[in-house]
């Protein structure tokens, strides 16, 4: 069920939804916006989102981010983290 509209474009890069951590390949980091999705990633926290983002794509080559809205105390969570 979706709720919200998402962009397909962003930073002149086609966005692409970090998927669930599996075997399937992702895209190169400079190729595509990434969005960070807790729902589209089976409802995991923020926190878990981010660290499974950073460690399967290397952020030095990422381009652009886009994110969703989160409650606040997971905000915390991902600055405390690192």
């Amino acid at each position: 069920m979706t709720f919200a509209d998402h962009f397909e474009t962003f930073h002149g890069l086609p966005v692409f939804t970090l998927p669930e951590p599996r075997e399937e390949p992702i895209p190169a980091a400079g190729d595509v916006a990434w969005r960070l999705d807790c729902y589209e990633a089976g409802e995991i926290p923020l926190a878990e989102l981010w660290r499974s983002f950073t460690d399967r794509v290397p952020s030095t080559e990422v381009r652009a981010l886009v994110t969703g809205p989160w409650r606040d105390e997971e905000w915390r969570c991902v600055a405390v983290s690192e």
